[in-house]
Formats: C-alpha cells, structure tokens, sequence
C-alpha cells in the first residue's frame, strides 16, 4: 500500500496525461481513482489466476502460511479431493444411468483376433495329414490355405434399465455367425436371436417366474431393492458421496497433531538425487486411537449418514440410531487403555515436491519385535525419471523393484523396471517398455512395446498401440523360431446409441415353463439349409461341397427326432397271430425231450467221472444236504400261456 501511495504522489505534479484533451486537477482525481482500481483489479485477479494455476506458488504459500500439521493435512486433503470428485463422476453416471436420465448410454467393444502365419498353416496341414493325392485333400487345403483371420467379439450397451449384448465369429473380417440377447429388468424380459437365420427374436417374459419362486418376504425384499436402484441418488447424491469421502479421509490426517517438516531434504532415488519436502508422522497406540475416536465421533453427528440410514434406508429410527452411536462412542473411550499397549509403534514419513505432489512414502515400525522398513518413492531430475519400492522384515530384503526411465518431449518413456523377490537370488523379473504413452487418460488407453523377461522363460513381448478411441494389444505368437501368428485384443469403451428393444408382438414369446415349444413357424428346414451354406461358402467350401454338408446336417438333425420312425402296431404287430407263445407251436414234451434217450451223458459225451467216488472226500461237506426237505418242488407247476 505504501509503494502504492508513492506511486500516486510522484504523479501528482503531472498537469496533464497523454491524450486529446488536457487534463486538469479537478479531473484529475476520479481519473486516477479508476487507473488505480483498474490496476489493483487486473492485478489481484492476474494474481488469483495465477494462484489457481500454479501449483508451485500455491504449496509454497502453503508451507510458508501453515503449521506442519495443517501443511500436512492440506497435501492429503488436496489428493483426497481428487479421489473423491472423480468417484463422485462416475457415481453420478451409473444412477443416472440407472434412473433412466443418462444423456449417454454405456457401450464396450471387445474383438480377439487370430492372424494366421503360413508356417502355422503347413503345420496344421502336417498334423492333420493331409496329402494332395488324398480324395477331396483339395477341398481341406483351400480351406486351410484361405484363413487369413479368425475372430471372436462381443460388444454390449445399457441403459440402466435394459441392455444388449452380441457375440460373434469372423472369418477373414467377415461375420460367419453371431448371437444377440436383449435383457429388460422392468418388466424382467429375455429376448435372443440368429440374426444370420432369423432376423425375428425369440422371448421370454419371466416376470411370473419370480412372483413363482420366491416367497412373499423374497419377492418384496426384490421390489425394493430394484425400486432403490432406480434412483440411487435418493439414498445419497453424488455430491454428498463426494464429501463424505473427503470427510472421513481426511480425518486420518486431521488426526495428527506433532508433524516434523523438512524442507528442501535430499533424497537419493537410483542414480538422481531430488530435493522434497518431508514430513514425519509419529505412528503409536495413541495415534490410532486418536483416529478412531475421531472417525466414531464423526459419525455419530454426522447428519448426512443418519438421514441415510434413519430416513432413506428406514433401517432404524432415529431414537435407536443414537442409541447405537452414543454406546460406540463410550465403547471406544472405554478402549483407550488397550491401544496404549499397541504392540506396533514407528514412523510414517510423506515425501512433497515443489508442486505439492505426493511423490512417495516411507515407513518405518517396530511390530511386536520385528523391524519392518518399507518405502515407495519415485522423482525426476531433467530427462531421468527413477522409482524404488522395498520391503525389509529385520534387515532381511523381501521385495525389491527399481524404476529405470528416460522421458522423451512427447512424454512417452522407454526403460524398464527391474523386480527382485529374494535378495539371494539371481532371479530378476523385468519389464522393459519402449515409448510408453498414456494416450488417453480418462480411459486409460496406451501406446508401446512392453516386454517380460523371466528368468529361464522366452521373452513375452506385447504391442500397445491407441488412436485415443480404442486400445489394441498385440502379441506375436512364435516357439522354437516357429511363428504361429499374431494375436490381438482391441476394446473400447463409448456412447451408446439408444437401445432397440424388441416389440413382444413382434417376437415369439414362449413360456418358460414349458418345453412344449413348436419352431417349425419360426425357421424351416430350407431356412436352416442356407444358414449351414451361407457359413460354408464364407469359409471358402465349393458349392457343392457346401449343399453335400448342409445335407448332411439336417439329416442329422432329422435322425434325432422319433418322428421319422413311427413304431405303430401296423409295421410292426406284436401281437399273438405273429408270435403266439403257446403249446401248440411249441410241445416241449414233444419237440424237445429232455430224457436221457436223447442225450446218453455216458456215451454222448465221455464223463468218465464217478461223483460218487470222488466226492467222498472232496465233497464230504454237502453229502448232508437234504434236497427233498429243503427244496420240495412237488406242488411247483410251470406253464406258457
């Protein structure tokens, strides 16, 4: 302000100012006043701009304004706030989805594709077999040597409500075959189709299926859940979800009263040395207990969780709600003796760079006698970007990773990170990356070769690669110097279209209690026919291949069914003209006699065994089996009727 009042006397023995028309001192003075509140505006709003903007002047106020505890709550609290709107974002997004207010339905893309190499080819070719001189080998080997690419998608949307979703099969890019399902939650509907056989769907109204198998307490507890689902934001809005979570992150923070700040602090990463800010946190019983008598005593007045719970939810009421909130809060004062015996106590130290950023942490802790160190930090000097995460368990190394990288003008990094799980091992798993790009950060689409390289193990490379709509992933497919090919998963995920819902009039609606269902109006033999040639042809069978096959299938399909063999009484008559099982066309006294005049059991066939003789030893057990008292067939009668 004094530099200010300076400025304006050493103007005031100027008569006039550059211009038309001269300027004298009555007129002077409201001129000068607008000059000034002109300069002071554009200069604290030049000031707030940059304030916001930068975020180096802005922590440097900060460390210059706050106490370390309020320095190192306003860090954490900055981050949680970004946590906290982007999950707020999405939030919003699927209960306006879901309440049918979405400007935009949800859609993903999925596609696997198998690029074929003619090394795999001539290896199929060898394994199957096949040789050119074999009958029809032409027809195989066309279809063999035609296959350019082979792939499996699925695609689906929503609205919240309703949603569609289509698997399919490409051969060559073009589609052999696809099934498409349509799923209604209100009124619950299931409609599905061929479109390559019949463009017409069949549906499922399975509405009264529910109402059928649950019970009336299931079937109301139902009810409402889908009823909440359809406006979630009438249990908790996006924005009180926002500030609920910022609230109870920060009160670990907020916790903290003894924080000791470094500024400035030198620390090595790898072959950089960095300067941070440092801040150390003392971690005992008495911290914890501070934090959860804090997060009790949060949540006992909060009123947005009781509405919650007491109103929307209508769990309890509000009487009973208190009840429970005032016995946890003498609960856990009641605890605060046993957290003094907290067998863990240490360090907890948050590495803050010139910008305000969280760049790391360290912790340091005697657990119940174990020294336990672990740290993750990561930092930039120029082009040379380096990270290091360990955990050491009484001064034994258990996990060890390096971040090695150099960022190029495009903020794209090539290097690599190096893992280590044992400390006596010379067992390094690495992952190399060349150009790696975030191409799209809201979805996180990249760009860059990625390589793995385990120990005893080929390497296993992969391609990203990302126009900003839809990440590829590729991976060339090659053992023992052979290539196979190429596989590669493409996805993206976007706005939908409005869905099309089929029309039950326009469906074939059948009941899913019964397996009485008639498909004869819904797809002829003809029509399944061309189904089975159209998908041959596509594959590259000749015509009359394709009519051979397709032939073939239906009479398959035919011979499964009884209705081609009528088993009636006219084909075949079983009854008593045909077979008439009585004594007249067999007399088995006279057909058949069974006396010893037909079969002589001495002569006929040479037994030259006397049962008798031998059996006094061998049989001596059984001689005192009496046949007649035990099994008496006098009264036994048997006849064919």
């Amino acid at each position: 302000m004094s530099e200010m009042n300076g400025y304006n006397q050493n103007n005031e023995s100027n008569d006039f100012v550059s211009g038309v028309e001269t300027v004298t001192k009555k007129k002077k003075a409201p001129i000068i006043a607008g000059v000034t509140a002109g300069v002071v505006a554009l200069g604290a709003g030049g000031g707030a701009i940059a304030y916001n903007t930068s975020d180096f002047v802005k922590n440097q106020v900060k460390l210059a304004t706050l106490s370390p505890a309020e320095y190192y709550s306003w860090v954490h609290e900055d981050s949680s706030k970004e946590i906290a709107t982007k999950t707020s974002e999405a939030y919003k997004q699927i209960a306006d989805s879901l309440a049918g207010k979405s400007k935009k339905n949800m859609a993903a893309d999925y596609t696997l594709t198998y690029k074929v190499s003619d090394e795999a080819k001539e290896m199929l070719i060898d394994e199957m077999g096949i040789d050119s001189s074999m009958e029809d080998a032409d027809v195989i080997l066309d279809v063999i040597n035609g296959v350019e690419s082979i792939a499996l998608g699925a695609n689906s949307s929503s609205d919240g409500n309703n949603s569609i979703s289509n698997i399919f099969l490409n051969w060559n890019d073009e589609k052999l075959v696809s099934f498409e399902t349509v799923a209604c939650i209100d009124p619950m509907q299931v409609f599905y189709r061929i479109p390559e056989l019949n463009e017409k769907f069949i549906g499922m109204d399975l509405s009264e299926t529910l109402e059928d198998e649950m019970s009336s307490e299931e079937l109301e507890m139902y009810n409402t859940i889908m009823e909440k689902t359809k406006d979630l934001e009438s249990i908790i809005s996006a924005e009180e979800l926002e500030e609920l979570i910022v609230k109870y992150t920060d009160i670990w923070f907020k916790s903290v009263e003894d924080v000791e700040l470094e500024k400035k602090e030198e620390v090595k990463i790898g072959d950089i040395k960095t300067e941070y800010t440092t801040l150390t946190v003392e971690i005992n019983g008495d911290f914890l207990y501070d934090v959860c008598n804090n997060y009790i005593k949060e949540v006992a007045k909060d009123k947005t969780i009781k509405k919650i719970v007491c109103d929307r939810l209508e769990l309890v009421d509000e009487d009973e709600y208190e009840e429970v909130m005032d016995a946890a809060v003498d609960s856990i004062k009641e605890t605060k003796d046993s957290f003094k015996e907290f067998p863990a106590e240490g360090e907890m130290i948050t590495y803050v760079d010139a910008k305000g950023t969280i760049r790391g942490y360290k912790v340091n802790m005697d657990a119940d006698g174990s020294e336990v160190s672990g740290e993750f930090i990561i930092g930039k000097e120029k082009d040379k970007v380096r990270g290091i995460a360990s955990l050491v368990v009484d001064e034994e190394e258990m996990f060890n990773a390096t971040l090695d990288a150099t960022a190029d003008k495009n903020d794209a990094y090539t290097g690599e990170i190096e893992v280590v799980i044992d400390e006596d091992s010379d067992n390094i798993i690495a992952v190399e990356f060349d150009k790696f790009k975030v191409e799209n950060k809201e979805k996180c689409y990249l760009s860059g070769d990625i390589t793995l390289v385990v120990p005893d193990l080929d390497p296993i490379s992969v391609k990203l690669s990302s126009d900003g709509k839809s990440q590829k992933i590729g991976y060339d497919i090659s053992f023992d110097d052979t290539d196979f090919g190429t596989i590669e998963l493409e996805y993206s995920v976007n706005d939908a279209k409005k869905l099309d819902i089929p029309d039950t009039d326009d469906a074939l609606m059948i009941d899913p209690y019964s397996s009485d269902v008639d498909l004869e109006d819904y797809m002829s033999e003809e029509d399944v026919t061309d189904f089975i040639v159209d998908i041959l042809k596509k594959i590259g069978l000749s015509d009359e291949y394709c009519d051979l096959v397709a032939q073939s299938a239906i009479d398959s399909l035919n011979g499964s069914s009884y209705d081609d063999y009528d088993w009636d009484d006219e084909d075949y008559d079983w009854d008593d003209e045909d077979y008439d099982w009585d004594d007249e066309d067999y007399d088995w006294d006279e057909d058949y006699d069974w006396d010893d005049e037909d079969y002589d059991w001495d002569e006929d066939y040479d037994y030259d065994y006397d049962y008798e003789d031998d059996s006094d030893d061998e049989f001596e057990p059984y001689l005192d089996f009496e046949y007649d008292e035990d099994f008496d067939f006098s009264d036994s009668e048997v006849t064919f009727e």
